[in-house]
């Protein structure tokens, strides 16, 4: 199975009007694979647990052995915590200071999630960072059980050969980020205020960084091609995640 957003759908015409090729699930399903593929465009990672555990709750005899998630910008989450409540009034965050902590708390729930989901069904559950990178782990399944990062950044393997990246980008600089910033304004300080901006530019960036490399990014610029999820595919072989 595969869940995800644009990234986990495959490689998007320009303007993401339709898919011209099914990425990841069409190398699958050519490798003699089944494949339920539940990823939409422009879904949160709150999103993604809600489509897992609404099909699960549906279709329970139906176990894949395999979840792979392509990983969002956390940012999306805020749709999720400000529509019925003051979400950063809750005494939950009170404790919150600084944007690395408040942007942890987002991924670590979303890890947190995928972990009860992975525990009730017991299938293991294989995490890809796409439109945002994931954070680092060793061994992740100490904290979260049944889970594990299976590729830390899909663009950083696909342009370098090397899945891991020193300095994650978690969040682009579109419209779920900047409504980000007009909420936690007054709530965080002015220096964590700087630092979450940092975070923008350096999604501004790999937007940019996309856009340079046409022969794995393009004809849309924003997502990975067949090209991208057949590299994507022979690293999850390589690495035995895939049989």
């Amino acid at each position: 199975m595969i869940a995800g957003d644009s990234w986990g759908c495959g490689e998007w015409n320009l303007g993401c009007s339709n898919l011209l090729h099914l990425g990841l699930q069409q190398n699958l399903i050519e490798d003699g694979h089944q494949v339920c593929n539940i990823s939409k465009g422009g879904i949160s990672n709150l999103d993604m647990i809600y489509r897992l555990s609404a099909y699960f709750e549906r279709l329970d005899q139906q176990l894949p052995d395999l979840i792979l998630v392509f990983q969002t910008e956390y940012c999306r989450d805020f749709k999720h915590d400000v529509m019925q409540t003051d979400f950063f009034g809750s005494d939950d965050w009170k404790d919150v200071k600084e944007i690395a902590h408040l942007r942890n708390r987002y991924i670590e729930r979303f890890y947190f999630r995928l972990s009860e989901i992975s525990m009730q069904i017991s299938v293991p559950i294989k995490i890809i960072g796409g439109c945002s990178d994931t954070m680092h782990f060793d061994d992740m399944s100490k904290d979260y059980l049944g889970c594990d990062i299976a590729c830390q950044s899909l663009t950083n393997l696909i342009l370098s050969g090397n899945d891991r990246i020193s300095n994650p980008v978690f969040s682009w600089y579109g419209k779920a980020a900047i409504n980000f910033v007009k909420k936690i304004h007054g709530v965080l300080s002015t220096k964590s205020l700087v630092d979450f901006l940092d975070e923008i530019d350096r999604g501004f960036e790999r937007e940019c960084l996309l856009k340079e490399h046409p022969e794995f990014f393009y004809p849309d610029g924003k997502h990975p091609n067949r090209v991208g999820h057949k590299i994507l595919f022979d690293f999850l072989k390589s690495q035995k995640i895939l049989n």
